[in-house]
Formats: structure tokens, C-alpha cells, sequence
């Protein structure tokens, strides 16, 4: 066996014969980026986390009885510092005339849980590391419907608020190049013009 954290992860994975495409729906990750996670020697903790739970298995004792295994990194701070890198460059090709914002920018308690990006006016959010619905879990059980929609590795997920009735569309904010950027911000506009009730629909096809 490499040794490696990736190729502890693949190893796990293999031993319990859980396919990559579950895998990656569990972690509400894309089997591309779940074949970056295998091949890699660092690795974001909280990702670390959210994959021994999955696995039922304890990748940090692993990492305590031999640290050489992987270097840690900063996976939503470099990710994060890439997307506001690329994005606006994205939203020119797209030919979208929106710009990004922080969170909703709503006067709403600590404890209520919002992505950390909004890209106004369409309702498409965006959030560092996790989904919305991975970091609004407990919290907004009784609030908030949550689908995901995958295509070609690509997870948007529909984030509906059932008292009012409203929708959005949240982007996972992992390292993605600006050509990946921008099929998965298509492809959130894609789904928006098929899936958004009134009034939020008629923003979205004056989107061309």
C-alpha cells in the first residue's frame, strides 16, 4: 500500500466495497473529486472528518501513529481564494450580469446558518467546503427542503424554504479550475430556468 492518506482512504473504501459514485454522494462530493482525494498526500481535516464518518473508520489515529501520511491544508480558504479569483471571469463568458455577493445579507441571528456567497440577483449561493444543506442539517430541519441535482460529476443542490415557498441553488466551493467554474455555474443556470417557482424564475430568463 502507498503510503499515503489517499491511499488509505482508497484502501477503506475498496475493503468495504462502497463504489465511488456513493461514496461521493454521502460526502456531497463529484467521483472526480473523490479520485483527487485517493490520489493526493494532504488533505482539509473537516473533508478528513466527513470521510471517517462516512467509512466508520478512524483516519486520525491513522494520522497520529505516523504523521508522514498526509500534510494538512487549508482546502476553504485556497478554494475559496480561487473562486473569487475566477468567478467574475466566468460570469463575463457566461454573459451573466450579476455580481457576487457575502451571504444573503439578511439582519438574521448567529445561529442561523446562510452560505457565505450570493450571487444577486438570481438566487444561486454558494458555500466553502460543505454544501448548504450539510451545514444547515440540525438546524433547519423543519425549514428547509433540500434535492441535489448531479450531472456529469457536477452536485447543485435545490435548497427550498417550505414555509415561504422560495428557492435557491447552492455550489459546493471546492478547488475547481475556471473551465470547471463555468460549466457548473451553466449548469446551475440550466437547472434554475427548469426548476425556480414565480417571481424568481422570470430573474433567471431575463439571463441569456
Amino acid at each position: 500500500m502507498e503510503d499515503s492518506i489517499g491511499a488509505r482512504i482508497n484502501e477503506v473504501l475498496r475493503r468495504k466495497g462502497i463504489s465511488v459514485p456513493d461514496f461521493a454522494k454521502a460526502i456531497s462530493c463529484t467521483r472526480s473529486n473523490v479520485y483527487k482525494i485517493i490520489g493526493k498526500n494532504d488533505i482539509n481535516l473537516d473533508l478528513l472528518r466527513r470521510i471517517s464518518i462516512v467509512l466508520e473508520y478512524n483516519f486520525f489515529k491513522d494520522l497520529a501513529n505516523n504523521p508522514d501520511l498526509a500534510k494538512v491544508c487549508n482546502e476553504k480558504e485556497d478554494a475559496d481564494t480561487q473562486f473569487l479569483k475566477v468567478i467574475q471571469g466566468v460570469l463575463h463568458k457566461l454573459k451573466i450580469d450579476g455580481c457576487i455577493s457575502f451571504g444573503y445579507g439578511l439582519p438574521v441571528g448567529e445561529d442561523v446558518p446562510l452560505p457565505d456567497y450570493t450571487l444577486s440577483p438570481y438566487f444561486i449561493t454558494f458555500t466553502k467546503g460543505e454544501t448548504f444543506e450539510e451545514r444547515a442539517k440540525g438546524k433547519l430541519d423543519n425549514v428547509m427542503i433540500f434535492q441535489k441535482h448531479i450531472k456529469d460529476d457536477m452536485l447543485v443542490t435545490e435548497c427550498i424554504n417550505s414555509p415561504h415557498g422560495t428557492q435557491s441553488l447552492d455550489i459546493r466551493i471546492d478547488y475547481k479550475t475556471e473551465e470547471e467554474w463555468e460549466k457548473i455555474v451553466a449548469y446551475a443556470f440550466q437547472l434554475a430556468r427548469e426548476v425556480y417557482l414565480k417571481p424568481t424564475k422570470d430573474l433567471i430568463l431575463k439571463c441569456k
